[in-house]
């Protein structure tokens, strides 16, 4: 990490529609820099995966482009086409959250490894298995002539996932996307992993954008979030002002569902559900499941800048009430999620919460 140049990867006013022309992810600005992990979160359907694949230049058939741009250290490479493909993998790299969906099952984790090292650099396949026997170990896992020669099913989910993520960093790139990374795996085996990512974020200086629908590993591991909602930014700013000091509706609902085991109340959930919404462009998409909303909700909300770089997308210009209060209850909303203390070791945060 030493000596490495601060790079910087932005996302402005991205917008995609379907084939059918609904709009999917409506003006979406957000920005990473290297050493940094940015979280991005929501509700299935919010539109994060989707961003993501637009980052890498990777969308599905039937969605396309209606806005936006993507620059990495303010060169446009919107789409990764043209002489910008190779920036795919090289400085832009990304797992997913099922790795044995990632890995061809007719390969060895060798013949994929050394692939991966011929391709960015290795000059001979000497030296490729030589790289990936040092990655393995690297990404904590042992016995790396064994795993070399196995197949993808003989693979745990936690070492599939781990070797995802060595192939991922064989050319040494600035910036990972991580895709709800460990949605597949056991509740260990996810702690694993989030402690290897966040240790090789700290050792390399990698710029990270984590997607994730898990507020506790937000907190955890994020030093800015980015929180969507049908497809739009609700809330976004340092860690510590949106989950400690929630100014959305959206993030306070998000936060209330969330089990605490420290309150005797239960979780409130959200009603309705994401379809619940309003079309892009035409108002705040949260409007029909909030129960803060007032008529003004119907049109599209400005960016209220709350503090420094926190910033939420509503009409109310005031801190509003804890989700779901009425006027009896009118309380400014103070308190947000139970955040890490400075200092705390990565296992320790695990039980924040």
């Amino acid at each position: 990490m030493a000596g490495r140049p601060t790079a910087r990867i932005e996302v402005e006013g991205l917008t995609l529609a379907s084939a059918a022309g609904d709009i999917l992810v409506n003006d979406v600005d957000l920005a990473v820099s290297s050493g940094e992990i940015v979280a991005l979160v929501g509700e299935s359907g919010s539109g994060k995966s989707l961003t993501a694949l637009a980052i890498l230049g990777l969308l599905p058939r039937g969605i396309m482009w209606r806005g936006g741009r993507v620059r990495l250290n303010g060169t446009d490479v919107t789409g990764l086409t043209g002489p910008h493909a190779s920036i795919r993998g090289r400085q832009i790299a990304a797992i997913f959250q099922d790795p044995q969906a990632s890995l061809d099952p007719r390969w060895t984790v060798g013949r994929y490894l050394t692939g991966q090292f011929r391709r960015y650099g290795a000059t001979s396949q000497r030296a490729a298995w030589a790289a990936a026997v040092d990655m393995l170990a690297r990404v904590g896992l042992g016995d790396p002539a064994r795993i070399l020669g196995a197949f993808p099913h003989e693979l745990s989910g936690g070492m599939a996932q781990r070797v995802m993520i060595a192939g991922a960093l064989a050319a040494g790139p600035q910036f990972l996307i991580a895709d709800e990374p460990t949605t597949a795996l056991d509740v260990t085996t996810q702690a694993q992993i989030l402690d290897l990512l966040e240790d090789l974020q700290a050792d390399t200086g990698l710029g990270v954008l984590l997607i994730t629908h898990d507020l506790g590993v937000v907190a955890e591991m994020a030093q800015r979030v980015v929180v969507l909602y049908g497809g739009s930014v609700m809330e976004t700013g340092e860690v510590g002002d949106v989950l400690g000091a929630p100014w959305h509706p959206y993030t306070q609902a998000l936060l209330a569902s969330m089990p605490d085991l420290a309150q005797p109340a239960p979780p409130r959930p959200i009603p309705g559900s994401p379809g619940d919404r309003l079309a892009a462009g035409t108002g705040c998409p949260f409007q029909p499941r909030c129960r803060d909303a007032i008529a003004l909700c119907a049109q599209r909300p400005p960016s209220v800048v709350v503090s420094g770089s926190h910033r939420a997308a509503c009409h109310r210009s005031e801190p509003r009430l804890p989700h779901g209060l009425g006027e009896a209850n009118a309380q400014p909303q103070t308190s947000g999620y139970p955040l890490p203390a400075a200092g705390t070791s990565s296992a320790e945060r695990r039980h924040v919460g």
